[in-house]
């Protein structure tokens, strides 16, 4: 996120990353010819790096209102788009690239310490992008000074940072699959969202590439937290671990800290659902997308988020969640327990998506609950996810039917190098039609909340 800093008031904000490709459709290490291009040109949000040197993110500044957020945001997606082309290059805005590629890792010690400590697991990371959402936590829970949770919570705003932290990680497998865009990794296909199966390190997927092969706690999906005091046991085991890891590479967890701030305890996850040390709770189990899917889930966790923290809602896991996903009573939402979500759920997103039946239930069932909370004016957003849900296609279904038509069915598994630079470069392409139709979508109100 920006290095601006979130208010007491409810704000929000997204991160979106890319690779960078030549007019081939080749991914190509190129990012700095782009960010050294934009110097100073970027006046709304804010450019940077990623840890492959094909990687770009571009971040909005924290906004209280989603309009003016993706119109800020979309006026220099506008400049970035006219840079790259200038610099023959395009952008590529998929949860992972077709084919094989040849990224490579930064220079900088943050990066070259992830390596070593990831391994192969690097590649992964090199790999794979994401569309990641922050709401700002409960006012007076967050210091802004040690980048961490105030010493003098009460226990009101606890359980509501509890809640809203537990709401996240039930809402990863529905948010994951209608944002699905990686069918894909490395020429192959391993599921609906390849990236959600290498990149979470989870043995559910059995694969033998993880992000982080030995240390799954870094980056699976989390447990629900039974209480605010869980969450911060959890945060500062973690941390622990990492600094050891750090340590053992000869790095100081100073020297690994990102340039515009101090280190904080909490830059040591990769997980889905993360509080981030910008003093809001982090939804990043989407993959990278189109912008008019991009706004549909930011209304979405906008609604959701909104409604639980002003509602006062407990999100309780249960199996009356399990058998009624997002049931709403009085002042409770049922969510699946613990094992069902990660196990089953999660699972059948990555691997079948809409195809599976409790998947899709679960997706049927949080469209429903995001229409019934959110007023007429506020929905059109929801209609794209609504057609996702009746055709039981998304983009990850759309790809392969691409791969399909240009390979054929019965060789459609693997992903011929010039099959993945023609659809690579068709994706590219659309991206200038998807802005725009967005920025219309902004100026004229259509379901910006």
């Amino acid at each position: 996120m920006s290095s601006k800093e979130f208010s007491i008031t409810k704000m929000f904000g997204i991160e979106l990353e890319f690779f960078t490709l030549n007019k081939k459709g080749d991914i190509v290490n190129k990012a700095d010819q782009i960010l050294d291009s934009l110097k100073s040109k970027l006046t709304k949000s804010n450019l940077t790096n990623e840890s492959g040197q094909h990687m770009i993110e571009i971040m909005s500044n924290p906004h209280r209102s989603s309009k003016q957020t993706f119109m800020n945001l979309l006026d220099d997606m506008s400049t970035l788009l006219y840079e790259t082309d200038n610099n023959d290059l395009k952008l590529l805005g998929l949860g992972t690239y077709l084919g094989k590629h040849s990224g490579k890792t930064r220079s900088e010690v943050r990066y070259q310490t992830n390596e070593k400590i990831r391994g192969e697991g690097m590649k992964i990371a090199n790999s794979c992008i994401g569309f990641h959402y922050h709401f700002s936590l409960p006012r007076a829970t967050f210091d802004r000074k040690t980048h961490f949770f105030r010493h003098d919570i009460n226990d009101i705003r606890k359980k509501k940072v509890q809640n809203l932290f537990n709401l996240f990680i039930a809402l990863d497998p529905a948010v994951s699959t209608f944002m699905q865009s990686s069918p894909y990794y490395e020429g192959n296909y391993l599921g609906k969202s390849s990236r959600m199966i290498v990149y979470r390190s989870e043995s559910i997927f059995k694969r033998p590439e993880k992000l982080f092969a030995d240390y799954p706690e870094f980056s699976s999906l989390n447990d629900y937290a039974p209480s605010f005091d869980k969450i911060l046991s959890r945060v500062v085991d973690r941390s622990k671990l990492w600094k050891q890891l750090l340590e053992e590479k000869g790095v100081k967890q100073s020297d690994y800290a990102k340039e515009d701030r101090e280190a904080s305890i909490l830059d040591s996850s990769w997980k889905p659902v993360k509080i981030s040390s910008h003093g809001t709770i982090e939804s990043r189990g989407a993959d990278m997308n189109s912008f008019k899917n991009i706004v549909g889930m930011t209304s979405v966790m906008n609604s959701l988020s909104k409604f639980v923290q002003r509602n006062k809602i407990n999100v309780i896991p249960s199996k009356i969640g399990l058998r009624e996903p997002f049931k709403l009573e009085d002042n409770k939402l049922y969510v699946p327990e613990n094992k069902y979500l990660k196990n089953v759920l999660q699972k059948n997103s990555a691997l079948r998506g809409l195809d599976d039946a409790s998947v899709y239930k679960y997706c049927d069932a949080m469209i429903k609950l995001v229409k019934k909370i959110t007023p007429i004016e506020a929905r059109p957003p929801l209609k794209i996810y609504q057609k996702m849900l009746s055709e039981r296609q998304t983009v990850s279904d759309e790809i392969i039917k691409k791969v399909e038509k240009i390979q054929g069915k019965s060789e459609s598994h693997q992903v011929l190098p010039q099959t993945a630079r023609k659809i690579a470069l068709a994706y590219s392409k659309k991206m200038y039609k998807d802005i725009i139709l967005t920025k219309k979508m902004a100026e004229q109100n259509l379901g910006f909340i």
